[in-house]
């Protein structure tokens, strides 16, 4: 703006043309270059403009390490060349085996056989060879940039074979030269070229030995059968007609003698009308065994399950009588025998309980608290701990009823002085 004073000044402030750049990697071409982190596109690169100043320049490409460097850009459509040589990302790495073609495989892609002087990247790398009939190798290594080495030769070890195991009976027991494997049916590896030494056990059978030798790679299938190891028993049984099972299976007749398996097996006797018998049995081979049983009847084994001593609600101990005949009363020639005392032949049909000890006074006044048993000769018979008297039939059997009600029954019997208390 000119005005009308007569000197007049006006400054300008000139800004520099941006610089005419070229870039060039050493024998590559096509790496990525950013300047401040953008991209101006890929090697070699001629006249790009780049304003005047300083610039952070970055140059990348695969497989190589990224290149640095601060750059002063002149300006003013000044010509600069710059010319970096960027170095390999890797390291060289002899892989070499015995015998030799096998795959190598980085990070689990196939890059090559051995013999083979591979280009591996920095970082942490997983290498594996792999040659067929032979057990794979592998190892992680740490692989530093221009840091190049050998692996020593790798000697790669025959495969195992592979045997599937079976037996008859399944569940024995396997060892491999020694060394428990486990129990049938059964998968194992063995080391191929090599005879193996097999053996089985199983409780009730004789052990077996069997040797197998395998080839690199190869499945193979092995079946065993075990012999049983037999010892004669002696089973005596009552009633003669008794039936004889083991592990469930009918085997005639209880009364003989039989070839049991050297094991534990179940042992039964079963006649009908008769409670079965069962048992656990091992059998031991050498020795002279022998089973003897007797049969209890139903009625037997009722009767013995049967308490022989019970306690009745107001504490009185019984004792269990079974069935049986005797002879009460006295002979004419008994002394202070009286004329009704005749012998008589008693049959007792059903097994009764009787008290040790009279029902006392206590025991009959939790029944009826008002009951007197009176007085002998002047003599008060109502002491707690005397038996109790003067109690009718009817009045035993009300007693009897209130007992039962509470599990427990007395029959009562009448002497010439004391009642007795028997419970059925």
């Amino acid at each position: 703006m000119v005005n009308n004073e007569q000197a007049q000044t006006h400054p300008f402030e000139m800004r520099k043309l941006p610089g005419k750049v070229s870039i060039a990697t050493m024998e590559l071409n096509g790496a990525r270059v950013q300047i401040d982190g953008v991209d101006i596109g890929v090697t070699p690169l001629i006249d790009v403009p780049i304003e005047p100043g300083e610039h952070q320049m970055t140059i990348s490409v695969d497989r190589y390490l990224d290149y640095g460097e601060t750059i002063d850009i002149e300006g003013r459509e000044v010509e600069q060349r710059y010319q970096a040589s960027l170095e390999p990302a890797w390291a060289v790495i002899g892989l070499s085996t015995a015998p030799a073609g096998a795959d190598v495989l980085l990070d689990g892609v196939v890059i090559g056989r051995t013999p083979i002087n591979a280009e591996i990247l920095q970082g942490r790398r997983d290498l594996t060879l792999k040659l067929t009939g032979h057990k794979a190798w592998q190892e992680d290594f740490d692989v530093i940039a221009g840091d190049d080495f050998t692996v020593p030769l790798v000697e790669l070890e025959p495969a195992d074979g592979l045997v599937f195991i079976r037996s008859n009976p399944s569940g024995a027991s396997v060892t491999i030269g020694g060394e428990y494997q486990g129990l049938t049916p059964l998968e194992v590896a063995l080391p191929p070229g090599q005879n193996h030494e097999l053996t089985f056990f199983h409780t009730g059978y004789h052990s077996r030995k069997t040797s197998i030798r395998t080839e690199p790679n190869q499945e193979r299938e092995l079946n065993i059968s075990l012999d049983p190891e037999l010892a004669s028993v002696s089973v005596i049984a009552q009633p003669e007609d008794a039936e004889l099972y083991v592990n469930g299976e009918f085997r005639g007749l209880a009364n003989q003698t039989i070839e049991l398996m050297a094991a534990n097996q179940q042992i039964e006797i079963r006649k009908e009308g008769f409670v079965p018998y069962t048992t656990e049995f091992t059998s031991r081979p050498g020795l002279d065994q022998a089973i003897r049983i007797s049969l209890k009847s139903l009625e037997q084994a009722r009767l013995d399950q049967i308490k022989p001593i019970i306690t009745t609600a107001v504490g009185q101990d019984l004792k269990l009588f079974y069935p049986g005949a005797f002879t009460m009363g006295a002979s004419r020639r008994e002394a202070g025998r009286r004329p009704n005392e005749n012998l008589r032949d008693i049959q007792l049909e059903r097994p009764f309980y009787m008290a040790f000890n009279e029902v006392t006074n206590s025991d009959y006044r939790r029944f009826n608290t008002d009951h007197s048993s009176g007085t002998v000769s002047g003599v008060s018979l109502n002491n707690e701990a005397q038996p109790v008297v003067q109690v009718s039939w009817a009045q035993a059997a009300a007693y009897c009823n209130w007992l039962r009600s509470r599990k427990a029954c007395l029959y009562f019997m009448k002497s010439k002085v004391k009642n007795y208390w028997l419970q059925s």
